[in-house]
Formats: structure tokens, sequence, C-alpha cells
């Protein structure tokens, strides 16, 4: 490890004891409870019901029902959802790459999708991360994931590996910078 990825990562543990001690909410705008929205419920919750005992197996369908639902006609979801629909379908679906996956998804669907603030669609973003990652709200939303990431460290949910590959690779890679760097730049 050199230096810059040792402050890294000790700033990824100061961060997630920080945002612990404050209290950071755990839902942080991306996996809204599915009752704040109305929805056809999707085929995906039969297979939910079948696998009552696994709250990963719920959080995953829940992830993905809410994104499919607050897409706008004509959206797709990123490659990931695939990988987390995948996942979910094994058939003995592990807990801790289910919250990875997850995350992936939160972290993607921060950097490709705009929300519309009254109706909840999203719609590909207008932003583009390297040109424009001082816009103030493309940085709220990386900012927002990657306290969600912390969040989910300190829960148990997310390995330091695991969030710190995910930060610097969805998130840090995307507008050009370690991980250092994007500390100081979404003031972590």
């Amino acid at each position: 490890n050199t230096a810059a990825e040792k402050d890294f990562s000790d700033s990824i543990m100061m961060n997630a004891f920080v945002l612990c001690c404050l209290g950071v909410s755990p839902t942080m705008g991306f996996v809204p409870p599915i009752t704040t929205r109305s929805f056809k419920l999707s085929s995906s919750n039969v297979v939910l019901q079948s696998e009552a005992g696994n709250p990963w197996v719920e959080a995953a369908y829940k992830t993905m029902d809410n994104m499919k639902a607050n897409l706008e006609p004509g959206v797709f979801p990123p490659s990931e959802y695939n990988e987390l629909e995948k996942a979910v379908k094994d058939e003995n679906p592990n807990g801790a790459k289910l919250s990875l996956l997850i995350y992936h998804l939160m972290c993607e669907q921060a950097m490709l999708y705009d929300t519309d603030p009254s109706s909840g669609q999203m719609t590909p973003t207008v932003y583009d991360p390297m040109v424009d990652k001082d816009v103030p709200e493309l940085k709220a939303r990386m900012k927002q994931v990657y306290e969600y990431g912390c969040k989910m460290l300190i829960s148990g949910m997310l390995t330091e590996g695991d969030l710190k590959e995910a930060v610097l690779t969805r998130l840090a890679g995307r507008v050009g910078m370690d991980g250092k760097e994007l500390d100081e730049h979404l003031q972590m």
C-alpha cells in the first residue's frame, strides 16, 4: 500500500465513524421506502415472497423494483441492474455479494441519472462527470452515495476493501480523481 492509499483508507474509516456518530440516515434517498410511490408489482415480488427469510434478497428486489418504477418510460437501467438481478436469482444468494451489487447500482444511479424532484422520474443525466464535477447537484449525489457507502461499512454491509474499490472506480475515477482528491472535493 502506498501512503496515498493508506490516507484514503484512513479517511474512509474516519468518514464512516463521523457519519455514524452524526446519525446519518441509512435511506439517503437512494432506496426510498416502497410505500412512497405506488406502482405495479413486478414478477420479482413473487420470488421475493418465496425468499422471505433472506433480508438481502428482499433489499435487492426493493432496490430493483424502485429503480424500474422510477425510470422514465423508454429509459433503461444500467448493466449493474442486470448483475444484481442475476445474483438475486441465484440458487443460494450471498448477502455480502448482494449488498455490494446494491451499492454498485446506487453509485450508477447517482452518476448516470437525474431525478425530477416533483415526479421522482429518472432520466439519463445531462452532466458529464469529467467536465461537470463541480456542479452542485452532481457533487451532492456523489457525496450522498459515498456517505451511504460509509454507513453500509459501519453497519457491516460492505467491507472496507469493497467500499474503497467502489468509491475509487465508480465515483473518483469518473471525475478523474484519486480517493484523497475526491474526499477533498466532496469535503468528506
